[in-house]
C-alpha cells in the first residue's frame, strides 16, 4: 500500500509515464543490490522497497492504458489486451527465471530480471512521445 501511495503523490507531480519509467529503473537496482548483497539487513531493506515499486506500478500501468485510447468504446479493446500480456508476462517470467536459475544459477536469474526490468521502459518511450495533450488536440 505504501508503495501505491508514494508512487501516486509521485505521479501527481511527475506524471505516470515518468515515474513508471523511474521505477523500473530503481527496480533493476534494487534487484542488482539483492543479487550481490551479503548482509541480511540490506537485503530486507531492499526486498521492502522493491515491493514498494512493483505494487505501486500497478495502478500506474492501468493509468497509462486508459489515457491511451480515446472513449470512443476502446477501453474494452485496450485493457482486455493489457490483460492478457500481463497474464503472459506473469506466467513466462517465473517459469523463464526459474528455468535459468536452475541452468546458471539464481544470482544471473536476478541479473536477468533487473535486465527486464530496464527493457520494461522501452514501450514507456514511445508512450511519451505519442501522449495526447492539450497542444495537440485539433
Amino acid at each position: 500500500m505504501f508503495g501505491k501511495v508514494f508512487l501516486g503523490r509521485l505521479v501527481d507531480r511527475l506524471g505516470n509515464t515518468k515515474v513508471f519509467i523511474i521505477s523500473e529503473f530503481l527496480m533493476a537496482f534494487f534487484i542488482l543490490v539483492l543479487a550481490i548483497s551479503q548482509d541480511i539487513s540490506t537485503i530486507i531493506i531492499s526486498s521492502i522497497i522493491l515491493g514498494m515499486f512493483t505494487k505501486g506500478t500497478v495502478p500506474i500501468l492501468t493509468a497509462m492504458v486508459s489515457e491511451s485510447v480515446d472513449h470512443h468504446g476502446r477501453y474494452e479493446k485496450a485493457f482486455s489486451l493489457n490483460a492478457v500480456f500481463v497474464g503472459m508476462g506473469s506466467t513466462i517470467a517465473p517459469l523463464f527465471l526459474g528455468f535459468l536459475s536452475d541452468r546458471y544459477g539464481i544470482v544471473n536469474a536476478f541479473y536477468t530480471s533487473s535486465l527486464l526490468a530496464i527493457v520494461a521502459t522501452i514501450p514507456a518511450f514511445f508512450y511519451r512521445r505519442t501522449q495526447i495533450t492539450p497542444q495537440n488536440i485539433s
